[in-house]
């Protein structure tokens, strides 16, 4: 939910709705939801995507093993800044997990030790992650058995990002007195992206010959998704334009800048700054929670700590050491 300190009035003449930005800004600022086939690594993938675009500037964000397939996001241009917001959002992933043991678990034993497994865990990371191997918590949001078929067990998991399934199937085995290996995996969901709504690469590449070729609107209406659709709403603060420049100078944000914020920010929280016409200005972090916005008169509200939209963008309306209205 917003709560509104003051509407927006976007200035006439400055700044551009997400969704009208030309096929180059679109091209240098946005995100493709790509399904990863197993067998190349995420890097060789990024680098036929980066190769097949004719694009500089592109990574992706959240690693697949090679052998494992689903959500990839290809960040674009100035999209690798938010790097960080997509390592961290939550994942959820369908996978099969494969049992040898001289008995089988019973249905009762599996059902309780997956159920054992939602909430917060501790992990140890594979061999085969590039990490360091050490003990850390993560979350288990959600973890459902689909099927039971001896010995292999088919199962969805909604899991903090940094979650390791194939650790997560080895642990699980561990409990149940066999051997777990985790036999496939497929990632369908990373943060707001489903793998219902990706495209592969043969037809990201259709679709950008016939754009090139044709004019054909489908590869820039349709596979490039502006960064700003998939920032939740309980992540965003809408500051006035008045304070647009000053934020991309590396100001932090006043409570005088404040347009509208999310009742759902704490302290600590990682945050989006944007315009009023809904374009992302800057990320930054909460000095405070949202309850306590509620009243101030002045004061700072919120740490940038990485600039996304470029300087003159908006005009200049602030003076060194002032706070912005």
């Amino acid at each position: 939910m917003l709560k509104i300190i003051d509407e927006c009035a976007p200035m006439e003449g400055y700044g551009k709705d997400p969704h009208e930005r030309s096929p180059e800004e679109k091209m240098n600022f946005s995100v493709i939801n790509l399904d990863k086939p197993r067998g190349p690594t995420s890097h060789q993938v990024t680098y036929w995507v980066r190769k097949m675009l004719g694009v500089e500037k592109i990574a992706h964000g959240g690693t697949l093993d090679p052998n494992v397939s689903g959500v990839l996001p290809i960040l674009l241009g100035e999209a690798r800044k938010l790097m960080e917001f997509f390592l961290g959002s939550g994942k959820e992933y369908i996978a099969v997990m494969e049992l040898s043991a001289k008995k089988f678990p019973d249905k009762s034993t599996i059902e309780d030790v997956f159920s054992m497994f939602q909430g917060e865990i501790y992990q140890t990371p594979p061999k085969e992650a590039a990490v360091k191997r050490e003990l850390r918590k993560r979350s288990i949001y959600q973890i459902e058995i689909i099927e039971i078929k001896e010995p292999y067990i088919l199962f969805r998991a909604d899991v903090e990002s940094g979650t390791y399934i194939r650790t997560l199937c080895k642990d699980m085995g561990t409990i149940m007195g066999c051997r777990g290996t985790m036999a496939e995996l497929r990632r369908i969901r990373s943060g707001f992206l489903y793998d219902n709504d990706a495209i592969n690469m043969l037809d990201l590449k259709d679709d950008y010959i016939f754009w090139k070729e044709d004019k054909s609107n489908t590869f820039i209406k349709n596979d490039l998704i502006p960064v700003e659709d998939l920032i939740p709403e309980k992540s965003m603060i809408f500051i006035k334009d008045s304070s647009v420049d000053a934020i991309c100078h590396g100001a932090n944000l006043s409570i005088a800048g404040i347009s509208k914020y999310s009742t759902e920010l704490h302290k600590g929280d990682m945050v989006a700054l944007m315009s009023c016409k809904g374009e992302l200005v800057a990320m930054g972090k909460m000095l405070y929670d949202a309850d306590s916005i509620e009243g101030m008169k002045k004061g700072f509200v919120v740490d940038t700590t990485r600039v996304i939209m470029k300087r003159g963008t908006y005009p200049r309306m602030w003076k060194h050491g002032v706070e912005t209205e």
